[in-house]
């Protein structure tokens, strides 16, 4: 069985030895960059599941279908995608109704040279990605939105889940900092 953790190099979760990483860090065992634009080097119908905590939001918008489509190409019939991005939604509620939440740690994080205004803490959900930061968010995600562009990908059955509420596979895969703001799908080739 092929489990694949995308993105998951800096907190490696590798729940008894069941997953690899593929990452564009060296010591993944896929190096991978989301935003070459370039196939994934697996064969087709190849990965049982994939798992996917705070990545899409890293890719770049005109390359989002593109990688969406290629995890599609490479995961068997019947294989389990798990998603979590950060809900703009939630971002924009905060900015709106609670100032001072939007600036708690843990939130998606600002780069230095924004000031420390709530506006900053929220163009931070959105987008952080410059030639100084290269891992920072180049999109962003509602409910919406995510599925308009699974759906564009081939996947039919998206299911809303929660933290820590999903298949048996992902079991102890969730990171408890981005609970109480991010959106949490499954979705079946």
């Amino acid at each position: 069985m092929l489990n694949i953790d995308v993105g998951g190099a800096k907190h490696r979760r590798d729940i008894n030895g069941l997953w690899k990483i593929m990452d564009i860090q060296k010591g993944s065992d896929y190096i991978y960059n989301i935003n070459s634009g370039k196939k994934i080097k697996l064969k087709d119908n190849f990965v049982d599941n994939y798992y996917l905590s705070m990545v899409l939001e890293h890719v770049i918008p005109s390359l989002t279908l593109f990688f969406l489509k290629e995890l599609y190409r490479t995961l068997k019939s019947s294989g389990l995608m798990r998603i979590i991005v950060p809900d703009a939604r939630i971002g924009i509620d905060w900015y709106l109704n609670n100032p001072k939440k939007i600036k708690q740690k843990g939130n998606p994080s600002k780069p230095d040279y924004f000031p420390n205004t709530s506006l900053s803490n929220l163009f931070a959900w959105f987008y952080t990605n410059d030639r100084k930061e290269k891992s920072g968010h180049s999109n962003a995600f509602d409910e919406e939105t995510l599925n308009w562009y699974l759906k564009k990908a081939g996947f039919k059955d998206i299911r809303k889940m929660a933290y820590n509420k999903c298949s048996e596979i992902f079991k102890g895969k969730d990171y408890d900092r981005y609970k109480d703001y991010s959106i949490y799908v499954e979705v079946t080739k």
